[in-house]
């Protein structure tokens, strides 16, 4: 049984965009007002303790036609989600979500979401997409088009990536950490396990069965095997990102848990249209748009959705759980909460998910994510966020990321006293 049938609360819809005016900021939703300055085509919404920092992911490491498929968004949807590369943000207003409100503690990772929102409304699928950097595109006119968007982004945006010209020109999607490390294993890869006529084979194969032939042949050597050992083990990480991402987290071997998503994406999942694992052995997407082979926002249907609905995406700049401490109760109908709570202790897990519950609307749907550690819906609210297993299982089998191995799908009741 699919996500969707398992979840399916029955609720009536009201009209599309008939909540847009509730929670917070609803004081200040006139257009022009929202954004601050004419021509701005994001809004965005600061909290105190909000920080500006590294630039992390300048794309999502998580399928998100998982989250679309296990939230559902609708037309009278308001989602809340995490911002990081924006990727999941853009894909759910692309598949038709009310309102999203993406909320990241570090402001750097929204300028990225709304650069690329910018561009999706002003250029489109194809363009949008070389723009930013998952087709091959001359330094020169990426800057050419840079030019043309800036007067749509906000202050704080643009002088952003004006001072960065250089990531501009080179595709975004390539400029944070998290790409540049995959960047430099990746390298190392090429150098000194396989080479590119190699990986090209690899990426040639059509059939699950001439995958796995090839893995077992050419690819699972011990040099690649070593790899993981070499340069993907936690200290390796503790370097690359900040070290406090991995605080809490108990995994006996980073190395050990990257190289079994690795040997299940090459084996299990198809690589033809797998744009996680092109972008990373090549810098693109794969060259046809078939199987799906982009993130969904950037798909044709997806930019041109996403392009038109942009007045319908808020950025936040700062926590998860502060944002939903300004939420109205029963306001929010999708939580998304990617792998934040593998950064928080049990205390602020527990504040999480009883923010969740009040603020969930009736039928509301959630999923989080795990990326090195294990998370587990707090004891206390295991009668109120009740998980879909099949779902979780189902969906997480078939995430094309190769680094996130679980996602879990809720059910979110609300507090007690609504009768839910």
């Amino acid at each position: 049984m699919s996500a969707r049938t398992d979840l399916t609360d029955g609720r009536p819809r009201s009209a599309p965009g008939a909540r847009l005016s509730a929670g917070p900021g609803a004081e200040s939703r006139a257009p022009g007002a929202e954004r601050g300055v004419a021509g701005v085509l994001v809004r965005r919404h600061a909290l105190p303790g909000a920080a500006a920092g590294r630039l992390y992911f300048a794309q999502v490491r998580e399928d998100p036609r998982l989250e679309l498929e296990a939230l559902r968004p609708a037309a009278d949807d308001r989602v809340v989600c995490v911002g990081s590369g924006g990727c999941t943000a853009l894909s759910l207003l692309a598949a038709g979500a009310g309102e999203v409100v993406a909320v990241d503690l570090n402001a750097t990772q929204n300028h990225v979401v709304e650069l690329k929102a910018v561009a999706v409304a002003r250029l489109g699928a194809e363009r949008a997409t070389a723009f930013l950097g998952g087709r091959p595109s001359p330094a020169l006119e990426r800057l050419r088009v840079y030019h043309t968007l800036r007067p749509f982004l906000s202050p704080a945006a643009r002088a952003y990536w004006n001072s960065r010209r250089r990531a501009v020109a080179r595709g975004v999607i390539g400029s944070g950490a998290s790409e540049r490390f995959i960047g430099a294993v990746v390298a190392a890869l090429r150098l000194g396990v396989h080479p590119r006529a190699r990986i090209r084979r690899l990426l040639a194969c059509r059939t699950l069965d001439e995958q796995r032939a090839f893995y077992d042949r050419e690819w699972n050597t011990r040099r690649w095997r070593a790899l993981f050992a070499v340069l993907l083990n936690r200290w390796a990480f503790d370097r690359a990102y900040d070290p406090a991402f991995f605080q809490y987290v108990e995994n006996p071997s980073f190395a050990e848990h990257f190289r079994k998503l690795a040997e299940h994406a090459l084996t299990e999942l198809p690589v033809r249209g797998n744009y996680f694992l092109h972008q990373m052995l090549t810098g693109h997407y794969p060259e046809s748009e078939a199987d799906d082979g982009r993130p969904p926002y950037l798909s044709a249907q997806g930019a041109a959705a996403a392009g038109a609905a942009v007045e319908r995406l808020t950025l936040v700049d700062g926590g998860y759980v502060e944002w939903l401490h300004r939420c109205p109760d029963g306001s929010v109908d999708c939580f998304a909460l990617s792998n934040i709570c593998e950064w928080m202790l049990p205390d602020e897990v527990e504040e999480l998910f009883g923010e969740v519950v009040r603020t969930a609307a009736p039928g509301a749907r959630l999923c989080f994510r795990n990326f090195v550690g294990w998370t587990e819906v707090p004891a206390r609210y295991a009668s109120r966020v009740v998980e879909d297993h099949a779902a979780s299982a189902s969906l997480s089998r078939r995430d094309r990321s190769i680094v996130q191995p679980r996602i879990v799908v809720c059910r979110v009741l609300g507090p007690p006293w609504r009768g839910a």
